[in-house]
């Protein structure tokens, strides 16, 4: 199921307002998406391939259709201010 809110923001926008919020630094790590592919080539367990399936796609990003919100019956929130309700 896809899910999103109001409004598109990438996913270091959401690392930077999560550090912005809770006043902690977050460490990153970076692949490139050649060394994703790579690694899915050639690991032969299972559950690393299925995490650098989901790191492939992640890097390509998704626009997400907010009708779900109506069907399901919930309100879109940005992310900041899923994080202000929580800090």
């Amino acid at each position: 199921m896809p899910i999103g809110g109001p409004s598109s923001i990438t996913q270091l926008d959401a690392v930077a307002l999560a550090e912005r919020v809770t006043g902690r630094k977050v460490q990153l790590e970076f692949m490139s998406a050649d060394e994703i592919a790579a690694a899915r080539k050639g690991t032969e367990d299972s559950l690393t391939a299925s995490f650098l399936g989901l790191f492939d796609a992640l890097s390509k990003g998704d626009e997400i259709i907010s009708e779900w919100a109506g069907t399901l019956g919930v309100k879109l929130q940005s992310m900041e201010d899923w994080f202000s309700a929580r800090s």
